[in-house]
């Protein structure tokens, strides 16, 4: 248990996009498989000024979903929160601070 999981109130699911082969037409289906289950988690709205500031002016983050690092927790493109499935548009780790171990923030859109 970490110091984090005091405001890790949310359970998060992280899934990474894996492409099928083509069928007869030649269009090829993504399959989501799991990465990590039930990771404690945050989930927080931001504004367009913030998103644009930490993500880029182009940015079209509108939540950040913040937790421990886990391995391999840079793939994932698809993050879902009580139920309610996130699209991955970028993610920033921060190395460990003090008490404080590594985490990652992804910045995310419905």
């Amino acid at each position: 248990m970490s110091i984090n999981d005091l405001f890790y109130t949310d359970k998060a699911t992280l899934m990474v996009g894996v492409a099928g082969k083509p069928n007869e037409w030649g269009i090829v289906e993504k399959n989501y498989e799991f990465i990590a289950e039930d990771i404690p988690a945050s989930l927080t709205p931001i504004s367009t000024y913030h998103s644009q500031q930490k993500y880029g002016i182009e940015s079209k983050v509108t939540f950040e979903v913040s937790m421990d690092y886990i391995e391999n927790c840079e793939l994932a493109n698809e993050i879902i929160v009580d139920n309610q499935p996130y699209k991955v548009v970028s993610y920033i780790v921060y190395p460990a601070f003090m008490c404080l171990p590594k985490s990652i923030t992804y910045g995310v859109k419905r």
